[in-house]
């Protein structure tokens, strides 16, 4: 090789080393930067800051505020949102009797000021006193808000209410239940018996109330309808007037039909009519005669 072409040589070769040392020297001052970046956004703003711990670090890494003032403005918000929405501490859990909050919900801490008023009631139902002073009791004690204490008595006596016009209502359905039955079962007598175990109470002293209490304690109406039904022949004709009263339509012709009613169910008596050896046959089968005879000329005078 010529002189000439060994120096051709030579200088390219150091051409070539002067750009690849160029080059290493441009990726390195690349990398350095990027590296410098990296390094300054893994150190935000606060991360320098003194007196900070590591959860109010972690908090402001989280809410990410871009400076100081928007991290202060963001608890100016906060603070201005809870008083003018009046914001109220959290009580603490296994301690809610303790909580100072009550008060400010309406709960009153004296029971003497825990006043509930009766709820308003159907006439004939009544809030007995007693349970509105242990409802108020409990209530207080478990610290219902007043208001709210009122609106459970008034929503309980609406239950009671409820119960009592259904419980009612059924009553009614089978009281004219056993009455339809009952008339059934006495046809045409009806109008007629019930009419004599009516002055047939009477005439024992009873007064509606009375009746009304003996019908609330056997339960049915019927009951005390068949119990009178039965006791009526046992009363006389005089008994029975006597019993009827002034006033209320009760006359002869009624008179006569209870008498010929009580000799025909009682069997004492119709054996007497019947029975010549018995010691009232006389007596008693006069006084039958006499009877029918008076029915068939009431009968005669409703015809005419």
């Amino acid at each position: 090789m010529s002189e000439q072409a060994i120096a051709d040589t030579t200088t390219e070769t150091t051409a070539a080393a002067e750009q690849a040392a160029a080059a290493a020297s441009a990726s390195a001052t690349t990398s350095a930067a990027e590296g410098s970046k990296e390094t300054t956004a893994e150190k935000p703003w606060y991360g320098s800051l003194d007196g900070l711990n590591d959860d109010q670090k972690a908090f402001l890494g989280g809410k990410k505020p871009a400076d100081f003032a928007a991290a202060l403005n963001s608890w100016m918000n906060a603070d201005r949102l809870a008083r003018d929405r009046n914001a109220m501490i959290r009580p603490e859990p296994g301690r809610e009797k303790d909580w100072s909050g009550w008060t400010d919900l309406g709960w009153p801490a004296e029971l003497k000021e825990y006043q509930l008023k009766a709820p308003s009631m159907p006439e004939g139902l009544e809030f007995d006193n007693q349970a509105m002073s242990e409802f108020a009791s409990m209530l207080h004690e478990q610290r219902v808000p007043l208001a709210q204490g009122q609106a459970i008595i008034e929503r309980l006596g609406a239950t009671m209410a409820k119960f009592s016009a259904a419980e009612a209502e059924a009553t009614a359905r089978l009281r004219t239940e056993e009455l339809d039955a009952l008339k059934t079962e006495w046809g045409a007598d009806f109008d007629k018996r019930t009419t004599l175990a009516g002055r047939a109470a009477r005439a024992l002293g009873l007064d509606k109330d009375k009746m009304d209490q003996i019908e609330a304690a056997l339960g049915s109406n019927r009951i005390v309808l068949e119990l009178f039904d039965k006791l009526a022949p046992f009363f006389s004709e005089d008994q029975i007037i006597a019993a009827a009263g002034a006033g209320n339509g009760f006359s002869g012709p009624d008179a006569v039909e209870i008498e010929i009613s009580r000799f025909k169910r009682d069997p004492e008596l119709a054996r007497s009519v019947m029975d010549p050896s018995h010691k009232d046959h006389k007596a008693n089968k006069a006084r039958w005669e006499k009877l029918n005879e008076q029915q068939a000329a009431y009968r005669d005078a409703r015809r005419a």
